[in-house]
């Protein structure tokens, strides 16, 4: 039997389907109805046929019909709203086939990445890090985990801004990854566990962190073997081996 192609005019947007497409779902609707021959009979098919709801929706209803579920992007199409629709053209959707995007995110795991954006610099970490627990750490909720929980309540597709040295926050990450550090020259120590304290609640006096955070120390040979190296490839003169006042 041919596949007959129905054009639809669903607020003012165009829409084609086959009427195999339409018959797909299980008991009668209004949209089968629509395109029967006996609805059909004596009616101008060179012209499509009108529906006087929204046009969006109606793409996903048709997709409903074309897969048997949908998943609705919640912060376009709310769910009741779809729900609403498929009442109006009689269909009645099965058990889990309607989703929206909000009910996938509430079955992520903890292993969901996490995005900042720390003074201008994308990081992204793994949900579990930014939770990580040592024996040394107040039992308060850290401002990390604070500052996650708050914003995966929010707009996730934009990264959590915080306003802090994004060099610094690197050295957040990695101790909360290895549970060490060692600090490149350029960040300080002072300035290093202040925000050590501020994201996770350590600070230099508390027991073992002295022992867990290090320098690297650019007195050693293999180190400065290596800044040369690195200087002389791509014409980086070794600052740290100067005197400073030689800048004046």
């Amino acid at each position: 039997m041919e596949n007959i192609i129905v054009t639809f005019d669903v607020g003012g947007k165009i829409f084609k389907t086959s009427r195999s497409c339409l018959q797909n779902h299980a008991g009668i609707h209004m949209l089968e109805r629509l395109v029967s021959d006996t609805w059909q009979k004596d009616k101008d098919h060179t012209k499509p046929i009108f529906i006087d709801r929204d046009g969006d929706t109606f793409a996903y209803v048709l997709n409903y019909l074309r897969y048997g579920h949908v998943t609705l992007p919640a912060t376009v199409l709310p769910e009741d709203m779809f729900l609403l629709d498929l009442d109006f053209y009689g269909i009645e959707p099965t058990e889990d086939s309607v989703r929206s995007a909000n009910f996938l995110k509430e079955k992520n795991t903890p292993t969901d990445l996490v995005t900042f954006d720390v003074g201008g610099r994308i990081f992204k970490t793994k949900e579990s890090v930014t939770k990580t627990r040592s024996k040394y750490m107040p039992n308060d909720e850290t401002e990390m985990e604070r500052l996650v929980a708050k914003w995966q309540k929010s707009d996730t597709t934009q990264p959590l801004f915080i306003d802090r040295d994004p060099d610094v926050f690197a050295q957040i990450l990695n101790y909360l990854r290895f549970g060490k550090v060692t600090l490149p020259p350029n960040i300080p120590e002072d300035v290093f566990y202040e925000d050590l304290g501020y994201f996770i609640g350590l600070t230099r006096d508390t027991e073992n962190v002295t022992l867990s955070v290090q320098r690297v120390d650019i007195g050693n040979t293999e180190l400065h073997s290596f800044l040369e190296a690195v200087g002389w490839k791509y014409g980086i003169d070794s600052a740290y081996n100067r005197d400073p006042l030689d800048d004046f």
